[in-house]
């Protein structure tokens, strides 16, 4: 019996949920196949068996790149379903470079990956921080600005836009191997005050005349009533970047008062901002992803 590559059909549904549930541990993916970016999702049959698939999509907002998942049974991986999977993607054609992201654990999968061609972009470290080991940890004063919420500034117009001008241009900076597509200052203004940002919580520190920024760290209420996510981060010049972790350090304070237990983050290496929180914040050890990317041939 032939391995056989078949575009995806909705009576195989609960098979494919299956098979990520037993590779990835979870079966967030398969909403893909609902989303409006989807742009193909194949499966691989052996006998009457699905051993593997893979979906693509784009992003609206890095709609430079084709984004894909990639399942396979482990007990399945001496076929050549990877290839197969992969070469099918590849005809279809797509006029952008193709990404994705796994878990640093996934050896074979990676492997596979590097074997094509493909270049790790960045890591992301995802820890999750118990408040209440950080309670003795000192704050240092500030002493060369004041710190402001998100919510005290709303208002002030000029002030916000130097932050949605500043988080913008912070954000394309370490995103540049996929680029974020072109949006408005609407819609920019729009992405920083998500629904899920606490606005009370995100801080911004200024300058003592209370005119420019001098960094921020916001953060966003979570699905579990618990924790809090550390969101975008950054500062205005490269000599102010150790402002950001005291940032932070006022947060877990506002975390611990507010009844929270956990702080939660993701932290890109691409971003020099992020990485100066995770090596000065007391993380525990973590989850890392790794996002790789082939480019147009």
């Amino acid at each position: 019996m032939a391995l056989q590559i078949k575009t995806f059909q909705e009576k195989d549904k609960d098979a494919l949920q299956g098979l990520m549930c037993l590779v990835d541990g979870e079966d967030d993916f398969i909403f893909i196949l609902e989303s409006p970016g989807l742009k193909c999702a194949y499966t691989a049959f052996w006998e009457d068996r699905l051993v593997g698939s893979i979906i693509a999509w784009t992003s609206s907002i890095h709609s430079n790149c084709i984004y894909f998942h990639m399942v396979v049974n482990p007990l399945y991986q001496t076929l050549p379903v990877r290839e197969k999977l992969l070469d099918k993607l590849g005809e279809s054609e797509y006029q952008f470079p193709l990404q994705t992201s796994l878990w640093e654990t996934t050896i074979g999968m990676k492997e596979f990956l590097e074997s094509k061609g493909f270049q790790v972009i960045r890591h992301t470290y995802m820890p999750r921080l118990l408040v209440r080991q950080c309670e003795e940890l000192e704050v240092p004063p500030i002493r060369n600005g004041n710190i402001r919420s998100l919510s005290e500034i709303i208002a002030d117009d000029e002030l916000l836009n130097k932050l949605i001008l500043l988080t913008k241009w912070n954000y394309e900076q370490t995103h540049l191997a996929n680029p974020i597509a072109k949006l408005t200052i609407s819609k920019w203004k729009q992405l920083m005050l998500a629904d899920d940002c606490d606005l009370e919580g995100s801080y911004l520190l200024v300058d003592p005349m209370g005119k420019d920024i001098l960094a921020y760290s916001f953060i966003h209420v979570s699905d579990d009533r618990d924790t809090l996510e550390l969101g975008w981060c950054g500062s205005s010049v490269e000599a102010d970047i150790s402002l950001i972790p005291q940032l932070v350090l006022h947060q877990i304070q506002y975390a611990i008062k507010r009844g929270y237990e956990l702080l939660e983050g993701e932290f890109d290496t691409t971003s020099k901002y992020a990485m100066q929180v995770l090596r000065t914040i007391p993380f525990p050890p973590c989850p890392v992803l790794v996002t790789y990317q082939k480019g147009l041939e």
